[in-house]
């Protein structure tokens, strides 16, 4: 595990600073990584806080491709994500830096302005489905080749691996097996136009929050691809919906096609077999749930 003074010199090499000291603050930032407020001290050049996470062993690469990830986004769409600063490893154990961000609770108008910020996101295209490295969900690999067509992404890239590793993890016989029938149907359940859009990936209500200080809308944590839209608004409705003015808003710049509801579950059972293959079988009633409204 890389440890604080550790971090002190590679800082200072990032700042070009001679001397710097950090004062580190544990706090909350998922159930992944450790996550430390850093207030840094030596120059007035530098930003007083920056947020850090660590990690050892495999979960490194996990840091490594949300660094990798996060630069990408930042050049596509500044100032929605935190700002990635360095990435460092050494031995078993790194770090990813990011800028710090002051989270609070959004009212309704923040929601709103939340809404908007993710339709503006999803303008964002490209000429095919994928990303350009794989990636993670949660701790689990996501690959992410390019294919022309969403369906075959979908199916190829997302369902397939994820419902080999929930069955391995547990799920089901008979689950397993309704969501092959999904798989193999999947042409005749996806009909509609889409277009390739830059979407966060896992965004879940943790995952986004209002940062107080700019009193701006802040997503994190993201496992982004080009992709079909619907699946971040079908996400946000997984575990509870946003306020109906985080849909407003986004419908008033990017409507959502007809039959959207009918696709929320499956696009959702990708993640209901993630959770599944992160926390075991607990999870296999929110995979029949997502199941049975596919086939009502």
């Amino acid at each position: 595990m890389i440890v604080f003074d550790q971090i002190e010199s590679v800082l200072a090499d990032y700042f070009e600073v001679p001397h710097l000291s950090c004062n580190a603050q544990e706090v909350s930032g998922g159930d992944i990584h450790s996550s430390y407020a850093l207030t840094l001290t030596g120059d007035k050049s530098i930003p007083k806080r920056v947020f850090a996470k660590t990690n050892s062993g495999d979960a490194v690469d996990v840091l490594q491709a949300e660094y990798q990830s996060l630069k990408k986004i930042d050049t596509l769409c500044s100032g929605l994500y935190p700002q990635p600063l360095l990435f460092h490893r050494k031995n078993n154990g790194a770090v990813l830096i990011m800028s710090f961000h002051q989270l609070g609770s959004f009212d309704l108008a923040s929601t709103a302005q939340a809404g908007k910020a993710l339709a503006e996101q999803h303008k964002l295209s490209n000429l095919d489905f994928g990303w350009g490295s794989d990636n993670y969900i949660g701790l689990t690999p996501q690959p992410n080749h390019w294919r022309n067509h969403w369906v075959d992404f979908f199916r190829e890239q997302r369902l397939l691996p994820m419902l080999d590793r929930a069955y391995q993890s547990g799920l089901s016989q008979n689950s397993a097996q309704a969501a092959h029938d999904v798989v193999a149907n999947l042409d005749e359940l996806l009909t509609h136009q889409v277009v390739p859009a830059l979407v966060h990936g896992d965004l879940w209500s943790g995952n986004l929050s209002l940062d107080t200080e700019n009193r701006k809308p802040l997503f994190f944590d993201p496992a982004p691809y080009y992709g079909d839209r619907e699946v971040d608004i079908a996400m946000t409705e997984l575990f509870g919906r946003q306020a109906d003015t985080f849909y407003q808003a986004y419908e008033s710049v990017l409507p959502l096609e007809k039959g959207y509801e009918q696709r929320r579950p499956i696009y959702n059972l990708y993640h209901a077999l993630n959770h599944v293959v992160l926390f075991g079988t607990s999870y296999n009633g929110l995979v029949r749930n997502q199941l049975k409204q596919i086939t009502n």
